[in-house]
């Protein structure tokens, strides 16, 4: 659910904003976004510090990343 719905709400938004803006800057901060959350998702999982919120707030930020992308 979270990384499915941010994407559904984030994507109008997005694609006007996109839209408007330098579409390959738009993608490269959008890949950056998405890949510094699957970093710090792996360096907690590393360090087993992981807890469900963290989780839950990565995969929210990776959603809004991929709305963008």
């Amino acid at each position: 659910m979270m990384a499915l719905l941010p994407q559904v709400f984030f994507s109008p938004i997005a694609g006007e904003l996109v839209d408007r803006w330098n579409r390959r800057k738009v993608m490269m901060v959008a890949d950056g976004v998405i890949a510094l959350a699957v970093v710090v998702l792996a360096v907690l999982y590393a360090l087993d510090a992981v807890q469900m919120w963290h989780i839950y707030l990565l995969m929210l930020i990776r959603a809004a990343g991929g709305a963008f992308h």
